[in-house]
């Protein structure tokens, strides 16, 4: 993000001025009414709202079905969690997410584990995150006594 969250206007001048380059922003706003500034002001030609941050779930469909009806594309920050991967496989507009994996070098075992974990893929695009087919997101709690 090239200017600080919250710089509604500043994204907004930005974008009419830049126009080689795509702005995308979004990471940090938390809730539907942040992305509707962003909206307003015309402020970033894809947004990239972030699940935990933005209220999960609930919010996260509000926003995507904001930016869907403008137009804007949606590229998720932090795409390859467990929660996007879920919220992206209801959407198939929706074909792009942000996501990291480990840092080039580790041991072969550490991206070995990390792919299985996230039902990774390799194609001619890119990776291909499938979502986890238990239910909820996938997470799997290991409950002890105490």
């Amino acid at each position: 993000e090239v200017l600080m969250p919250g710089e509604y206007e500043g994204f907004g001048r930005l974008n009419q001025q830049i126009t080689s380059t795509f702005i995308a922003t979004g990471e940090h706003e938390y809730t539907r009414y942040g992305f509707g500034r962003l909206a307003h002001y015309q402020a970033a030609d894809i947004w990239q709202p972030e699940i935990i941050y933005c209220g999960g779930m609930s919010e996260m469909r509000k926003i995507g079905t904001m930016a869907l009806d403008r137009g804007i594309p949606l590229i998720p920050h932090a795409g390859g969690s467990q929660e996007t991967i879920h919220y992206l496989a209801t959407l198939p507009q929706v074909t792009w997410a942000e996501t990291t994996i480990p840092a080039p070098g580790g041991p072969d075992r550490v991206y070995k584990m990390f792919e299985e974990q996230r039902h990774i893929s390799r194609g001619p695009e890119g990776i291909y995150i499938q979502p986890s087919e238990e239910p909820g997101f996938g997470w799997d709690f290991e409950v002890t006594a105490a």
